[in-house]
C-alpha cells in the first residue's frame, strides 16, 4: 500500500503542475459595459450646445425647441436673458459690426465660457449694410440683425446647422452617422512639419524667415486649436529634392505646367525625405517647393487644365504642397547652362520667400485639413480679425473629436470584449483590468459631461479613455499565449506525464482489484 501511496502523490502532484502551468491568468473585468457601451452611445448621445439668446422680446415655440433636441446628435440648450448695461453700450453705441465684435471677444476672454450668444442688434445703419440676417462673429457672439426683435426660426435653423458644421438640411442626413468627418486621424497629438524644398541652390539660393512666420501668423491658430489637440511646430530646408513631375512648356504662354495625372507621383519620393525627426504623433506635411530657374514660371493645372489660382494641392491626412516662383534673373531663365557653369560664370542668385504668401496658403491648407472651410468670405460669418480662427469653428472641432474619441474607445473596448471571449487562452493581466476599468469609467464621465454641453470637461475625460482603451488593446501580454491552443498543451505535456500517468493506472487497478477481492471476502464471511 505504501507504494501505492507514493504512486498516488505522485499523480496528484503531476496534475497539480500540469494545471498550475497550463492555467490562464484572466482578472475580473466589466464585459457588460465593454460589449454595451458602444450601443449605448449610439442610440443615447446627444452632445450639448448651449445657446443663449440676449435682447429678444419672444421666445421659441415649445415644438420648435423639441425639434432641436436631436440634430445629428447634438442637442441645443436654449435660455433666456436680458443684455447687460455694458452689452448694451457695446452693441449700439460701437462704430461698426466690427468693433462690436472685439469688444465682446475681449470680454469673452476674460469670462472662458462655452455659452454661444445671440444678441439683438437693432440698429438702422447695420440693417442697411448687412440686411435681416444672422452673423457669427470670431469668437462666440451672434449678431442678430433686424427690425423686430421676435425670433424667426427660418433664420435660427440656418445659424444652428452651422453650428454643427451642416449648410442644409440635406447635410445633416448625409452627417447623421457615426462616422468622424474629420480628416485628420485619431491621435493625442499632432506635428506639423513646414518645409522649404530649394531644388538648386546652386542657381537659386532661397531664404525664408520661417520664425517669424511661425509666430506671426501660425502660433496664433495653434494656441486656439490646444482646446482641439496639442500641436508641435517643426521647419527645416531641404536642398537638392526635386519633384517627381515632368513640366509641359505651354509655347503660348510661355509658362511650364503640370498637369493634374501628375500629382500623385509627387508624395512618395518626397515623403522619404522629410522625416527628420522621430515622433509618434501624425504629421502633416507643408512644402514649399522654389520653382527651379529652367522650369520659371512653374504652374499646377486642375482637372480641367486651368491653372490653379493658388498654385497649390492639397493630400487628406498627409499635408499639401506650394509652389512658389521665385523670381529668376533673365539671363538664368534662358540660359542653357549646366549648373557648374552657371556658378562658374557667378550666375547664382538669393532670393528670400515671402511668409505672407507662403503662410497664407498653409493656413488654408491647414483648414481644410482640420475639417474647416478656407473660404475667405463666408455668408453670415464675420472675416477673420486676428487669428485664421473664430472660436465657434474650435468648438465645432471639439465637439466633432469628442464624439469620435467616445465611439473609438467604445468600440475598441468592445473588440477586446469580444476578442477575449472568442479565445480563452489569452492572459488578462492586472495592468490591463485596471486600464479597462479606468476606460470604462471615464467614457461614462465623457458622456455626462458631453451631454450637458461641457466641451472641455468632456473631451478631457474622452482622450483618457481613449488612451487607456488603446493601451488595453495593444497590451503586449494580449498575445503572449494566442497562439498556444489545446492541442498543443497536450502535445507538450502528455509526453511529460504519460510515463507516470501509466503506473497511476495500473496502481488503481490494482488497488480497486484488492478493495473488491476484500470486499467479496467480506460478504463471504
Amino acid at each position: 500500500m505504501d507504494c501505492f501511496q507514493l504512486r498516488s502523490g505522485h499523480a496528484s502532484f503531476g496534475d497539480t503542475v500540469w494545471w498550475k502551468t497550463t492555467t490562464v491568468q484572466r482578472v475580473p473585468l466589466p464585459y457588460y459595459d465593454m460589449l454595451t457601451l458602444h450601443d449605448q452611445f449610439q442610440n443615447q448621445l446627444l452632445i450639448g450646445i448651449p445657446v443663449q439668446f440676449k435682447g429678444f422680446s419672444s421666445q421659441l415655440e415649445k415644438q420648435e425647441v423639441e425639434s432641436y433636441q436631436n440634430i445629428s446628435g447634438y442637442s441645443f440648450q436654449f435660455s433666456y436673458s436680458v443684455m447687460s448695461a455694458a452689452e448694451m453700450e457695446m452693441v449700439y453705441k460701437s462704430t461698426d459690426l466690427y468693433h462690436i465684435d472685439r469688444q465682446m471677444c475681449a470680454v469673452e476672454s476674460q469670462n472662458k465660457d462655452e455659452l454661444l450668444k445671440v444678441y439683438y442688434v437693432g440698429r438702422a445703419d447695420l440693417l442697411k449694410e448687412y440686411g435681416q440676417q444672422i452673423i457669427l462673429g470670431n469668437c462666440r457672439s451672434v449678431y442678430y440683425i433686424g427690425n423686430k426683435s421676435q425670433i424667426d426660426p427660418k433664420r435660427v435653423d440656418k445659424l444652428l446647422l452651422k453650428l454643427i458644421g451642416a449648410t442644409s438640411e440635406l447635410q445633416v442626413q448625409d452627417t447623421s452617422n457615426v462616422k468622424d468627418s474629420l480628416q485628420l486621424p485619431l491621435s493625442a497629438g499632432y506635428d506639423i512639419l513646414l518645409s522649404l524644398l530649394v531644388p538648386e541652390p546652386e542657381t537659386l539660393e532661397s531664404t525664408w524667415e520661417i520664425q517669424r512666420g511661425v509666430k506671426d501668423y501660425l502660433d496664433p491658430m495653434v494656441k486656439k486649436l490646444s482646446r482641439f489637440a496639442e500641436f508641435t511646430v517643426r521647419s527645416q530646408v531641404l536642398y537638392y529634392v526635386k519633384l517627381n513631375v515632368m513640366p509641359r512648356l505651354n509655347s503660348r504662354t510661355g509658362i511650364y505646367e503640370i498637369p493634374n495625372e501628375q500629382l500623385p507621383l509627387v508624395i512618395n519620393p518626397v515623403e522619404s525625405k522629410l522625416s527628420s525627426f522621430v515622433s509618434q504623433n501624425p504629421a502633416l506635411n507643408f512644402l514649399t517647393y522654389t520653382a527651379p530657374c529652367d522650369k520659371y514660371p512653374l504652374q499646377i493645372l486642375d482637372e480641367t487644365g486651368s491653372g490653379l489660382a493658388t498654385n497649390a494641392f492639397l493630400v487628406p491626412q498627409w499635408g499639401g504642397i506650394f509652389i512658389y516662383n521665385a523670381p529668376c534673373p533673365q539671363q538664368q531663365k534662358n540660359a542653357s547652362l549646366t549648373s557648374q557653369e552657371s556658378e562658374g560664370r557667378g550666375w547664382n542668385a538669393k532670393h528670400e520667400v515671402s511668409m505672407e504668401q507662403v503662410m497664407a496658403v498653409v493656413l488654408n491648407q491647414f483648414r481644410s485639413l482640420i475639417g474647416l472651410s478656407n473660404k475667405i468670405k463666408e455668408d453670415g460669418v464675420l472675416d477673420f480679425r486676428g487669428s485664421a480662427l473664430r472660436d465657434w469653428e474650435v468648438d465645432l472641432l471639439v465637439r466633432k473629436r469628442l464624439r469620435s474619441l467616445l465611439f473609438t474607445s467604445a468600440n475598441t473596448l468592445q473588440s477586446l470584449g469580444n476578442l477575449l471571449d472568442q479565445i480563452t487562452n489569452i492572459v488578462v493581466t492586472e495592468k490591463v483590468g485596471w486600464e479597462v476599468e479606468k476606460s470604462v469609467q471615464l467614457l461614462k464621465e465623457a458622456f455626462d459631461f458631453a451631454t450637458r454641453g461641457s466641451l472641455a470637461e468632456g473631451q478631457a475625460y474622452a482622450l483618457e479613455a481613449f488612451k487607456s482603451s488603446e493601451i488595453a488593446f495593444h497590451h503586449p501580454t494580449n498575445l503572449a499565449q494566442l497562439y498556444f491552443p489545446d492541442d498543443q498543451k497536450y502535445a507538450i505535456y502528455i509526453p511529460l506525464f504519460l510515463p507516470v500517468g501509466i503506473p497511476v493506472l495500473l496502481s488503481l487497478r490494482i488497488i480497486f482489484a484488492a478493495l473488491k477481492k476484500g470486499s467479496n471476502k467480506v460478504k463471504a464471511d
